[in-house]
């Protein structure tokens, strides 16, 4: 379908989000030029966190590398109508944005309009091959529709949001969910309203109001609110989701569309595991672990001098991602013999990332920490890196990998994370870093001492801190098996 199209690469970014695509960067250069369609649940400038960032980053190998490439994205924003299109264009490049706010609470399930929407969409832009990033935002019915056209369709998994309402993987009460029964201890979990999300809402939406005033997102805000004090559960997608037997009628859903994809990958062998065990086994999940664009990092030796030891966390603020533990853990420690430096901030429309933002910040008033809550170029990645020693990956969930790991081992940093999940597949205790048990505050900070106490080991590890693969072998991972489904297709 794609093949004999002219090259061009059709995404997004903004005037003061810059990725250059290096002019020296050779990459693999596969003969038989395929269009490729990129669905992610939300992209850049609006928003620039991992799945957005990675999905850009994949597009623009694939174009250097002679293929076609077009963005389809979902918004989270409201919008006047249930279902809306635009197209818009940055630099030359295009991107297809879809508002989808079913009035219906199972629309994400099974939706006419929106499949119609993208049944025209794609026999516009006629791809070779849809590569799914995240479904969030987005329906279902995209994959029926694809499957329908016979177009070969990718999935890849960055977290259990398919089969998971709470997305993580993380209860109500903020433990971790292991094997859950999904008719029995799904519906009560739902039930309950995760520690720190909640008690700051209205002064969380005040705070936007003020930013926003007179503005027609004072009406959001307003609308978000009433949503999150009438709520007592955050479920994704929203559903009607009364009795056990809803939560097995929307997961059957989910697995008889997961079974239309031709190939299931998983950025981390964990996340895979995990995810195949959630769908009893029904489908099949390959490990594929991403590599973000290192070629921003610069390798420096870290080496304890006469200062501070400075450890770092670089991400969102956002509950699963555990920094109220991390800011725990640095209590623990020595005054004066440490500094913890937070780079990353809330999302600024979600009011309950908001409420816990203001926890957050209370919870820092500790001699030693500092937070830099204002976003920063990802091209500035080294000169962040250069202000820290010791990375730190406190996710309270199964976390499915986390492209800093990979930034900071290309930086010659080593990295603290928890023994589950992706990061830990990475990290080799006593080698590139250290692992402390889940949502343990105190190993955590048992860990972090032990830098403190043997200054040799900041040099030693350090050494040995290089990432998993290159960004050349993962994209010829990903073109090698989009060369697969392709083949086996015909």
């Amino acid at each position: 379908m794609g093949t004999g199209h002219r090259a061009s690469f059709f995404c997004c970014i903004d005037d003061n989000l810059h990725l250059p695509i290096p002019e020296d960067q050779q990459y693999s250069y596969r003969e038989d030029v395929v269009k490729i369609l990129h669905v992610v649940h939300q992209f850049l400038p609006y928003h620039h966190h991992g799945a957005e960032i990675s999905t850009y980053e994949l597009g623009v190998m694939q174009q250097a590398a002679g293929h076609e490439v077009v963005v389809v994205a979902g918004e989270s924003s409201p919008h006047e109508q249930e279902l809306f299109h635009e197209q818009y264009s940055y630099r030359e490049l295009k991107v297809h944005r879809i508002y989808f706010n079913p009035q219906t609470p199972n629309g994400w399930l099974s939706h006419d309009g929106f499949a119609q929407l993208w049944r025209g969409l794609v026999e516009s832009e006629q791809p070779d091959l849809v590569h799914v990033q995240h479904l969030m935002n987005l329906s279902l019915s995209l994959v029926d529709v694809t499957h329908e056209m016979g177009i070969p369709l990718v999935l890849t998994l960055r977290d259990f949001s398919l089969l998971c309402p709470r997305i993580n993987l993380v209860k109500g009460d903020g433990n971790v969910c292991i094997d859950p029964d999904l008719e029995s201890d799904c519906l009560p979990c739902l039930k309950q309203k995760r520690p720190m999300e909640s008690g700051d809402l209205l002064p969380a939406a005040v705070d936007l109001l003020r930013e926003n005033i007179l503005s027609p997102r004072s009406w959001d805000i307003l609308r978000r609110l009433i949503s999150a004090r009438l709520r007592s559960r955050k479920v994704f997608p929203p559903l009607s989701l009364s009795s056990g037997d809803d939560i097995l009628r929307r997961n059957e859903e989910v697995i008889r569309r997961l079974q239309k994809f031709d190939r299931i990958t998983a950025i981390s062998e964990d996340t895979a595991s995990r995810f195949e065990r959630l769908a009893d086994n029904r489908v099949s999940v390959q490990t594929l672990q991403q590599v973000p664009d290192t070629g921003r990092c610069l390798w420096k030796q870290r080496i304890r001098g006469d200062g501070h030891l400075r450890f770092g966390y670089l991400g969102k603020m956002s509950y699963v991602k555990g920094v109220h533990l991390l800011l725990r853990a640095f209590r623990y420690l020595p005054l004066g013999q440490a500094k913890l430096l937070l780079f990353g901030g809330p999302t600024r429309t979600d009011i309950r990332q908001l409420a816990f933002w203001r926890k957050l910040k209370r919870l820092s008033k500790w001699p030693g920490v500092q937070i830099f809550s204002d976003p920063f170029d990802p091209a500035e990645i080294a000169e962040v890196m250069n202000q820290i020693d010791v990375l730190i990956v406190p996710s309270i969930w199964f976390e499915a990998y986390g492209r800093v790991v990979a930034e900071a081992l290309a930086s010659g940093i080593p990295v603290i994370c928890s023994d589950e999940g992706g990061p830990a597949s990475v990290i080799q205790p006593d080698i590139n870093g250290l692992t402390f048990h889940l949502g343990d505050e105190m190993d955590l900070a048992t860990k972090m001492r032990r830098f403190i106490d043997a200054p040799d080991l900041l040099e030693r590890m350090s050494s040995e801190a290089h990432p998993p693969k290159t960004p050349d072998q993962y994209l010829d991972e990903v073109l090698s098996m989009y060369a697969d489904v392709i083949e086996k297709k015909l």
